[in-house]
């Protein structure tokens, strides 16, 4: 019996088939779930990707329109600018070369009457035809205008514009032009068109019927302006 216990007591406990068949599928278990966690370390503990969820990937896609939309609004602003700039600059530029070519010219104003080289100038807006224009700037102790070279005729059509104004050359039919006071023409410049009477536009001197309405340029000389711009403040309070 004692020899027995010895025995016993001595072997070595051998496990059941069963429990040897149970531990490779508690091993297998243990396996999966340390599978998982070494999918999730890896994804978030040592950063490997596995891809961002689909949120994810609507959230980067509306950042980067906002991004393009944001750089398309900057370029078009930026555009505009650039473009308002350009304009404002030929403004300045034109009113400039006009301001500088007026003060080249020493032009000086005596509302509604201006200085050019000794004579005084008056420019009236207002439509008539070549001879009540005439009788007009007689009423200002003046004449339709006296232009006696081609360089005065230059600074009237730049300083006129596009418009029209009678002046003060007529002629009759196959006769020479002639200056309202009766002195001739000397062709210091040439008149273009058929017509009787003379007036200034933006292509210099031309030519058409007396009896077409234009605005008219009336001159006279110092002392005659002193009276006219009286005259003239009169028949305008009135």
């Amino acid at each position: 019996m004692s020899g027995e216990n010895t025995g016993g007591e001595g072997a070595e406990i051998v496990p059941l088939k069963s429990e040897m068949r149970s531990e490779p599928s508690e091993h297998r278990n243990a396996g999966g779930e340390g599978a998982e966690g070494d999918d999730e370390c890896r994804e978030h503990c040592i950063g490997v990707p596995t891809g961002p969820p689909s949120g994810c990937l609507d959230g980067i896609k509306n950042t980067a329109h906002r991004r393009k939309c944001i750089i398309a609004l900057v370029i078009l602003v930026v555009v505009l600018i650039i473009i308002i700039i350009i304009v404002i600059s030929l403004v300045c530029r034109n009113q400039c070369q006009s301001s500088l070519y007026l003060a080249s010219q020493k032009v000086s104003c005596m509302d509604p009457w201006i200085t050019y080289k000794g004579k005084y100038f008056y420019i009236a807006r207002e439509e008539k035809d070549w001879f009540m224009s005439l009788k007009t700037c007689s009423l200002f102790n003046a004449s339709l205008a006296v232009i006696d070279t081609q360089k005065e005729l230059d600074f009237w059509v730049h300083f006129l514009g596009p418009f029209d104004y009678w002046f003060g050359l007529s002629r009759e039919i196959n006769k020479v032009w002639k200056w309202a006071n009766g002195t001739e023409f000397r062709n210091q410049f040439p008149i273009h068109g058929e017509g009787l009477c003379a007036y200034i536009n933006a292509e210099g001197a031309s030519s058409t019927k007396c009896t077409v309405e234009k605005g008219f340029l009336c001159s006279c000389n110092k002392v005659a302006a002193i009276l006219a711009k009286t005259t003239s403040s009169k028949v305008g309070s009135s």
